[in-house]
C-alpha cells in the first residue's frame, strides 16, 4: 500500500501545485499586456480628435456632430473639473495622453491647451475585464481538466490491475486453484497482488494436503481395518487357546499400526506454518548433526560425517532443524544397503548439507513427488514408513528459507539429498 499512497500523493501534488503554478504563470503572462500597445489605435484616434476640437471655436457642438462607428464614448470637461494627482498634472499638460482605469474600463484623456478642456475617450473594447474574465474561465477549465486528466491517467493502471485481480480471485473461487496474478509493469498494488498469490499458494497446498491425507486414510487404514475385522470374526469362532492368543497378537499389531498411522497424520497436520511459531536463534548445524548421529541406534549401517565448513551456523529453530536432520538421516538409513555419508560445507555464503546412501536411489521422474506426504518411490515399495519423512523435511526447509534437492549420489550411487541454507 506504500506505493499506492506515495503515487496518489505525488499525483495530487503535481496536479494541484505544479499544474496550478504553471497555469497561473501563463495567465499572468497572457492576461497583462502593455497598455501602450493595447491602446495605440485609440490613442491615435484621440490625438486626432483633440487637435480638431482644440482649434474649433465651439468644441462642444462639434463633438455632438461627430459620430464614430466603433462605439467610442466622447466627452469634454473643463480642465479645472478634471481631478488629477498633483504629480501627474505637469506631464498631462504637455499633451501626453493619460490612461486611467476604473471599474467601467479604461479611459484615455487628452489635454486641449487652447480651449483648456479635457477630451475623454472611452470604448467597451478598451475594457480588459471581459478579456480577463474569459481568460480566467479558460484557465480554470484547463486547470480542472488537467487535474482530471492526471487522476484518470493515474487511475487507469490501478483500475486495470484491480479488474485483473478480481478476475483472478473469481476464477480461484470457482475452483481453479492454479490461478495467480501475473506481475505487471506498472502496479500500485503489487504488495496486495503478492499477498494474494501467497494466499492462493497456501490454500492450494492445504487443499492438496487434504486430498493426500484423505487418500492416505482411505488407503492405508483400509488394510489394517480389514485385517482387524477378519481377526475379530476369526477370534470369535476360535476355541483353541493358542490360536486365540495368536489372533489377539495380530489384532494388537493391526491396532498399533492404525495408531501409528493416525499419529503420523496428526503430526503432519500440526506441521502448519500458521500454527507454529519458530524461535530462531544461531544454530550450529555441525553440532546438531553430531547429536543426531549419536542418538541413532543402528549397527548394520556405517554412518560417516565430514564437516568441511569452518562455520556452520544458520538462523533457525533448533528443534525443527533437529527434526529435519533426523528425518533425512532415517530416510538414508532406511534405504541404504550399508553406508550413509553426511557432509557439511560452506559455498558462496550458503551452508550445504548433503546426505548420501548406497541404496537403490530415487527415480528421476519421482524426485519431485516423494517430497509430498504419503508418496513413496518405486524403489521404496517394500520399505516401512508412510512416506512422510521427506514431506516433513521439505516443509521445515521451506520455513527456514532453504532448498531441498534430490539427485543421484556419485559417491555411493544411491540417493543424494542436498539441503541449502543461507549462512
Amino acid at each position: 500500500m506504500r506505493k499506492l499512497t506515495l503515487s496518489l500523493l505525488m499525483v495530487v501534488l503535481v496536479a494541484v501545485l505544479g499544474l496550478g503554478w504553471t497555469l497561473d504563470s501563463l495567465f499572468e503572462r497572457y492576461s497583462i499586456q502593455p497598455v501602450d500597445d493595447a491602446l495605440l489605435p485609440y490613442q491615435e484616434t484621440g490625438v486626432a480628435l483633440a487637435r480638431v476640437l482644440d482649434l474649433d471655436g465651439s468644441p462642444q457642438q462639434t463633438l455632438k456632430d461627430i459620430h464614430l462607428e466603433n462605439d467610442l464614448l466622447l466627452s469634454l470637461k473643463p480642465v479645472d473639473e478634471f481631478l488629477l494627482p498633483t504629480e501627474l498634472k505637469p506631464e498631462f499638460r504637455t499633451g501626453k495622453p493619460l490612461a486611467l482605469q476604473s471599474a467601467d474600463g479604461i479611459t484615455l484623456n487628452f489635454y486641449l491647451s487652447h480651449s483648456q478642456l479635457v477630451l475623454s475617450l472611452t470604448s467597451p473594447g478598451m475594457s480588459k475585464e471581459e478579456g480577463r474574465n474569459s481568460l480566467s474561465l479558460i484557465f480554470t477549465i484547463l486547470f480542472y481538466s488537467g487535474i482530471l486528466t492526471l487522476i484518470l491517467l493515474w487511475l487507469y493502471p490501478l483500475v486495470r490491475r484491480l479488474i485483473k485481480l478480481r478476475k483472478t480471485a473469481k476464477a480461484f473461487g470457482e475452483g481453479d486453484l492454479s490461478q495467480r496474478v501475473q506481475p505487471g509493469s506498472i502496479s500500485y498494488i503489487d504488495d496486495i497482488e503478492t499477498e494474494f498469490n501467497h494466499m492462493a499458494q497456501r490454500i492450494q497446498l492445504l487443499v492438496d494436503d487434504n486430498k493426500l491425507l484423505s487418500r492416505a486414510v482411505s488407503h492405508d487404514l483400509r488394510t489394517p481395518l480389514a485385517r482387524l475385522r477378519f481377526g475379530i470374526d476369526t477370534l470369535s469362532e476360535e476355541t483353541n487357546p493358542k490360536r486365540r492368543e495368536k489372533y489377539q497378537q495380530r489384532i494388537s499389531q493391526d491396532l498399533m499400526e492404525m495408531e501409528s498411522l493416525v499419529e503420523t497424520l496428526l503430526n503432519y497436520a500440526r506441521m502448519d506454518a500458521s500454527m507454529i511459531k519458530l524461535e530462531k536463534t544461531p544454530v550450529d548445524l555441525g553440532k546438531v548433526i553430531g547429536v543426531c548421529i549419536q542418538k541413532i541406534n543402528e549397527n548394520n549401517k556405517q554412518i560417516s560425517f565430514e564437516n568441511l565448513s569452518e562455520s556452520s551456523k544458520i538462523s533457525g529453530d533448533k528443534r525443527y532443524l533437529s527434526m529435519l536432520i533426523n528425518n533425512l538421516l532415517q530416510n538414508g538409513i532406511r534405504h541404504a544397503k550399508s553406508k550413509v555419508h553426511i557432509s557439511l560445507e560452506l559455498q558462496d555464503k550458503n551452508i550445504i548439507l548433503v546426505i548420501e546412501d548406497d541404496g537403490e536411489g530415487i527415480l528421476k521422474d519421482e524426485r519431485k513427488m516423494v517430497i509430498k506426504p504419503f508418496i513413496r518411490g518405486t524403489n521404496a515399495s517394500s520399505s516401512q514408513g508412510y512416506g512422510m519423512g521427506l514431506a516433513i523435511a521439505q516443509r521445515i526447509t521451506d520455513w527456514h528459507g532453504g532448498n531441498l534437492e534430490i539427485t543421484q549420489s556419485k559417491l555411493l550411487g544411491g540417493a543424494k539429498l542436498q539441503t541449502t541454507f543461507v549462512a
